[in-house]
């Protein structure tokens, strides 16, 4: 059977969210009108608790604008010169659903890099990796024109855990926020990508305060910054795959574009990531403890939260399940299983990545195989020649006797 395209996966995607729309509400126009500007009101905004995880029990009105884009109207937006700066505080109600675009694509989170290291900038820590030329990790698909590789992955956080993320949502922070910055393919670097409006995108995930810290996401790189307190300082770590560290999504994200305006002035397309992960308090901490150019710990490098002007904010193939949220805790693997409908059949993503194991073991159980077959080939071959060639040296030093035998007869 042949496998569906990402187009037909999308017309599917939105035939569910139809179909599942009409069965929870059947409002009227005007029902529907009066419902948005309750939802525009302080009142209904404040009733949102700590952190937007929790807000109105009325799950089947969102608080985002149901008034949906096309296509065409969407692209010139992402695809120009940025109309506001970033960072930016997220709010539901100034967000647009967008489901016309298509799923995104991970190439290669699961290839380990070759080599790895992480560093103190006197700003903050960064993480980098280098891959062989096809095996880096990469991102396409969704409002992206072109292949977009991994660059750099860099964290904020503050003094307090009230305060660190960049980004706030309903004008509070996360404690930690963590930037996976992918460039253009098409530039060949991320100094060279920076220059153009379309060269870098930033992956954006927000970290609260984990009960254990052996939960934590970072928990096997904290344990390097002891290496790099003082700036400028740089050690070599294990190498590591993007998914070892961060999670991929293909829906249910935000996405906007705004100007960075740091030491130079860039563009970026922002991807949100709706799912919240875990940090520990003593990584947390150790974060802390790294130093700036002045000898001082660097307690706090996030920006503020720009006014959001005319910039323009969308909510990508949002979850059913959480219509009045800006983010929700990321599900348990070994409790929740993601059910992933392709066509007519329907499989978990636990069954999927025991059949690719299983698939993988074979093929490295046949490649040794093979190899120990061919090694052993190799070496008999190797023997018979030995053989023949000792048979040969045999053969000649017995015709030289027999011509040396007749000549000692007649002496």
């Amino acid at each position: 059977m042949q496998e569906p395209t990402f187009e037909e996966i999308r017309k599917q995607k939105q035939s569910i969210r139809r179909k599942s729309s009409r069965r929870k509400s059947r409002k009227s126009s005007a029902a529907r009108r009066q419902s948005k500007r309750l939802s525009r009101k302080p009142s209904i905004r404040g009733s949102l608790k700590k952190r937007g995880l929790k807000g109105s029990k009325n799950k089947s009105t969102p608080l985002w604008d149901e008034d949906e884009p096309n296509l065409n109207e969407v692209m010139p937006i992402l695809s120009g010169e940025p109309l506001g700066e970033s960072p930016i505080d997220l709010e539901l109600s100034t967000m647009k659903k967008l489901t016309c675009l298509p799923p995104l694509q991970w190439l290669n989170t699961e290839n380990k890099s070759y080599l790895a290291k992480i560093a103190n900038t006197g700003r903050t820590a960064t993480i980098t990796g280098l891959w062989s030329t096809h095996e880096y990790p990469v991102l396409r698909g969704g409002p992206l024109v072109d292949e977009f590789r991994f660059s750099q992955m860099h964290f904020h956080w503050g003094e307090t855990e009230k305060d660190g993320s960049e980004h706030s949502i309903v004008r509070e922070h996360y404690p930690f926020e963590i930037h996976a910055v992918f460039h253009n393919s098409i530039h060949g670097s991320h100094e060279r990508a920076r220059k153009d409006s379309d060269g870098i995108i930033v992956i954006v995930y927000f970290c609260s305060i984990a009960s254990d810290d052996a939960e934590g996401v970072l928990q096997n790189l904290a344990n390097d910054i002891d290496d790099i307190l003082v700036p400028p300082a740089d050690r070599r770590i294990q190498p590591f795959s993007y998914a070892d560290v961060l999670p991929v999504f293909t829906d249910d994200y935000i996405l906007y574009k705004g100007w960075i305006k740091n030491k130079c002035k860039h563009a970026t397309l922002w991807f949100i990531c709706r799912q919240t992960l875990a940090i520990g308090k003593d990584q947390l901490a150790q974060f802390r403890r790294l130093l700036d150019f002045e000898g001082k710990p660097i307690l706090r490098n996030y920006r503020d939260a720009k006014e959001l002007g005319h910039t323009k904010i969308f909510i990508v193939d949002p979850s059913i399940d959480d219509v009045d949220t800006v983010l929700h805790p990321r599900p348990e693997p070994s409790i929740v299983e993601t059910v992933e409908v392709v066509g007519e059949k329907r499989t978990t993503r636990a069954s999927k990545n025991q059949g690719r194991m299983s698939e993988r073991q074979s093929k490295l159980g046949k490649r040794l195989s093979m190899k120990k077959k061919s090694s052993i080939a190799h070496k008999s071959s190797k023997v018979g020649q030995r053989k023949s060639k000792i048979a040969q040296r045999k053969s000649k030093i017995g015709q030289r006797k027999s011509k040396i035998a007749p000549k000692k007869a007649r002496s």
